[in-house]
């Protein structure tokens, strides 16, 4: 498959580039981009919207940030503009998103 690389900045300084992020599937190149936008956004919202506007709401990529960026800022920024970010997903997804951020969140504070 082809995989398409970009520069891909950060809202909070769109000069300074962050390095050379590919929107691929390959499974290395979606981990490398979504640490890199829960990293370098200050917010669960800022990180899940930076990631949907640089891969598409159907990569890998904002799934794995909603993942990771919930259970940092907890289940409650998931929830906290009621589900808005996760409208395209179906109820069941949006609690199951819900739960696993609660249990890393959890997890991580142990």
């Amino acid at each position: 498959p082809t995989t398409t690389t970009t520069t891909a900045t950060t809202a909070t300084n769109p000069t300074t580039t962050r390095g050379r992020l590919s929107k691929g599937g390959f499974a290395p190149d979606v981990v490398k981009a979504a640490l890199h936008f829960v990293r370098s956004c200050s917010s669960f919202r800022e990180a899940v919207l930076e990631s949907v506007r640089f891969a598409g709401g159907e990569n890998y990529c904002p799934v794995l940030v909603g993942a990771i960026a919930g259970a940092i800022y907890g289940a409650s920024s998931v929830e906290s503009d009621g589900g808005a970010l996760l409208k395209h997903a179906s109820q069941k997804l949006q609690k199951r998103v819900a739960a696993a951020a609660a249990a890393l969140s959890e997890a991580w504070r142990k």
